[in-house]
């Protein structure tokens, strides 16, 4: 499948939202492709360089974007919010004319199935992710840190939920690609419970130094 592709200094995540201001020539084109071809385009990771001007490194793994809203904000100046909603892995890169393109096919997990059949005491193991992530948000509160006021519902389901509580952790832009393309759901459980431990001990940490806001804020 060839996707129009849009690199970024982040990853998105399935479930997650993705606000976008889109001013460059070639992405008001392809905003406009998109919108008459199914609303969807790619997002992945520029790891190294800078996706202007070219010579940039970009993850195969990304996620597939869906546009819920675009309007024209002002002459030229687009504001777009759009959802991840599915992986990807990139097969082949196209020429970057005339915008970003790849040919993609789907990334799943490998232990697809029922989650309580997998075994290891998934349930529990991912109760004790819900649970750190709760550690996590009532720490950086204590600290200051207001991104956790109002924080949404996790889903039921770990399959998507893993990945909403990678985007609302404090976690860098590499332990989330990290997470998006773990292709076991049982591996993605266990690097979540060892990325929350370390973000907890870190905001301890600094809440015993006397910081006034969580180190992550911002």
């Amino acid at each position: 499948m060839d996707l129009p592709m849009f690199p970024l200094g982040s990853v998105l995540l399935p479930g997650q939202l993705l606000p976008l201001h889109i001013f460059e020539a070639r992405y008001q084109a392809m905003l406009e492709h998109c919108r008459e071809h199914g609303d969807e385009f790619g997002v992945v990771l520029i790891e190294r360089g800078h996706e202007v001007g070219g010579g940039d490194i970009r993850s195969d793994v990304g996620t597939v974007a869906r546009i819920l809203d675009a309007h024209l904000a002002a002459p030229g100046h687009w504001t777009v919010v759009a959802a991840g909603v599915r992986r990807i892995r990139v097969r082949r890169w196209h020429p970057d004319e005339p915008w970003p393109h790849a040919d993609v096919t789907p990334l799943v997990d490998t232990d697809e199935g029922p989650v309580d059949a997998l075994g290891r005491n998934v349930g529990e193991r991912w109760t004790g992710v819900l649970n750190r992530l709760t550690v996590v948000a009532d720490i950086a509160t204590t600290m200051g840190d207001e991104s956790y006021a109002g924080m949404p519902d996790v889903a039921d389901d770990p399959r998507l939920g893993s990945f909403q509580v990678a985007a609302l952790s404090p976690l860098g832009a590499f332990d989330r690609q990290k997470i998006l393309a773990t292709t076991s759901l049982d591996r993605r459980i266990d690097l979540l419970i060892e990325m929350l431990d370390d973000v907890i001990v870190t905001l301890r940490a600094a809440r015993t130094l006397g910081g006034d806001a969580s180190p992550f804020a911002g």
